[in-house]
């Protein structure tokens, strides 16, 4: 019987994990992606000559 719950969550696991591996991993990309982009965005912002 336990044997069987463990089997099971394991397999349980494995499939969440296949299905949303593609998902989260674009997801950290984005995220890394977006976080690259304002980062230099902020940092032109500072270091440009100001106009006037």
């Amino acid at each position: 019987m336990i044997l069987m719950f463990i089997e099971f969550i394991s397999f349980m696991l494995f499939t969440l994990l296949h299905v949303n591996l593609p998902w989260l991993f674009g997801l950290v990309i984005g995220l890394e992606i977006s976080t690259m982009a304002v980062g230099l965005w902020s940092y032109r912002k500072q270091h440009e000559p100001k106009a006037g």
